[in-house]
């Protein structure tokens, strides 16, 4: 999959912008406020109708305007497909994919897929888990767009019986029926998740093994006070354990949405000993890691990568270029020049397949 050509109207700081694509390997240069980060955050927002910069749509807004529109085009074998996102502060969002439009990003997720990595994107490996809970959901819905049933039910469920935490706690048959709900839900979800952290764990150490000739990097899901694989069981140990700190809290204390899993990297958390360029290498690899997982099911694939390579030397850089040459998808990078050199010097790359865009301010 390539995408070919991009058109922002009023997004950040591009009033009306068009670009014309035809290689697999895209450099964008600039000085700061050229928009570069602003051209990638335009690609991922055709994918989750979202940006990885900010919640708010209206911050997307040229200045002074009052909606935005990003198309962005690609072919999928001898299929060609566009994607319209638009916003106005008077509609709200506008989707279409083949100039239909649609009510989810499922139905763009299913024949297009984004993956990005940025400084920010650090919060995986040495942040709290939230970040990690959400590199999780979003792989597995991007493995299976039906995922986000799954995600809308589990909240749905997980709302209600907080609803009645607070207003009914007691030991009754409506909080064992939401209990077990919550409990069985999770339990499912988790085998998910667990399922496909071993998989990238194996992925990453053979991506280390072949290119970096370094320590292994394992993940270890940690869930909480869910343990047991029996509802009679865990019943039991809700009542003993779990029940009198809900009662006091007034909001369900076990299940899926607080889990969380850690990070190894030469038997040490990562998070805590793991240097700023080694924790770089581990996300790396993670995202690198699940672009290869998704190629299983999907090769309509996208890679941002948005000023990351400081902390690395060009050694490294030319290892994760050989990496990206293997990877057969697309990847748009925003680098300084001395990065382009350093992909230049690899031996069997292909100089034709690449193009360098400049962004004046």
């Amino acid at each position: 999959m390539i995408v070919n050509y991009i058109r922002l109207k009023n997004f950040r700081c591009f009033d009306d912008y068009k670009l014309d694509l035809k290689k697999r390997f895209v450099f964008i240069q600039g000085n700061n406020g050229s928009g570069k980060t602003s051209l990638l955050e335009a690609i991922y927002y055709s994918c989750y109708v979202k940006s990885f910069r900010t919640r708010f749509n209206t911050e997307l807004i040229n200045f002074d305007k009052k909606h935005f529109f990003v198309q962005v085009e690609f072919d999928e074998s001898d299929t060609g497909h566009k994607i319209q996102a638009g916003f106005s502060q008077k509609d709200g969002k506008l989707i279409k994919l083949n100039d239909k439009p649609i009510k989810s990003y499922k139905e763009i997720a299913s024949i297009y897929k984004v993956i990005n990595v940025a400084e920010n994107d650090l919060s995986i490996v040495n942040q709290g888990p939230s970040e990690r809970r959400t590199f999780l959901n979003q792989s597995l819905f991007l493995l299976n767009s039906d995922y986000v049933f799954k995600l809308r039910k589990y909240k749905q469920i997980l709302d209600q019986r907080n609803a009645f935490l607070l207003t009914k706690m007691s030991l009754n048959n409506e909080l064992l029926a939401w209990t077990n709900q919550l409990w069985e839900l999770s339990l499912e979800m988790q085998e998910e998740r667990k399922k496909f952290l071993r998989n990238i764990e194996i992925i990453v150490n053979k991506l280390l093994y072949n290119y970096f000739d370094d320590l292994e990097i394992n993940f270890f899901y940690n869930s909480k006070n869910i343990d047991v694989h029996n509802f009679e069981e865990f019943w039991k140990f809700y009542k003993d354990n779990i029940y009198a700190k809900e009662a006091k809290w007034r909001r369900s204390l076990f299940g899926l949405h607080l889990d969380d899993f850690s990070i190894s990297f030469k038997q040490k958390k990562a998070r805590i000993f793991a240097s700023r360029g080694q924790q770089k290498l581990i996300l790396l690899l993670l995202k690198i890691a699940q672009i290869l997982a998704l190629k299983n099911k999907s090769d309509n694939l996208c890679l941002l990568i948005d000023d990351f390579f400081t902390d690395f030397d060009k050694q490294k850089i030319r290892k994760f270029f050989s990496i990206f040459n293997d990877l057969k998808c697309q990847i748009f990078i925003t680098s300084p020049m001395e990065t382009i050199e350093a992909f230049l010097d690899i031996q069997d790359f292909d100089r034709n397949d690449f193009q360098v865009i400049k962004l004046i301010q």
